[in-house]
């Protein structure tokens, strides 16, 4: 992947909605899709975090993390990107306030295409994490993952 092709994938959407299971289960499908489950335990609650980890798939880094509804966080996801030097950002935060404006600034200086995946509105959040996860893994397929 070249340096200029760096995305953070966002999911957007008010609390309990679903976005920590999306971020997990894009997790899970990628740890089974490549194998890595002796390196990477699967995640069995649909309510853990995973909170910060990453890894690297056809020499790429993607980085995950499924916490972010507050600045404080917001910001240690981010140091935790930068840190890891993560090409790939998947992370969450709230439909409106401070946390979604952080990221923003931070990808937009930082070089990162920004895909916001927001599901505000959705009425059936089983199926709305379903659609999260498979827009993700699309747009994972667009970097040959």
């Amino acid at each position: 992947m070249s340096k200029e092709n760096k995305e953070v994938i966002l999911l957007c959407s008010p609390a309990n909605s679903g976005k920590t299971t999306s971020i997990v289960g894009v997790y899970n499908q990628l740890v089974t899709k490549y194998k890595m489950i002796n390196q990477y335990p699967i995640q069995q609650s649909v309510y853990k975090d995973i909170n910060r980890i990453y890894f690297t798939i056809k020499n790429t880094v993607i980085g995950f993390c499924s916490s972010g509804d507050i600045g404080a966080i917001t910001q240690q996801n981010i140091d935790f990107f930068k840190n890891n030097k993560c090409e790939i950002c998947i992370t969450a935060a709230r439909t409106r306030g401070a946390t979604k404006k952080l990221i923003r600034k931070w990808a937009e200086k930082n070089g990162y295409h920004l895909s916001i995946i927001d599901f505000a509105s959705a009425t059936n959040i089983n199926h709305a994490n379903s659609q999260k996860v498979q827009m993700i893994m699309d747009r994972l397929k667009i970097y040959g993952i």
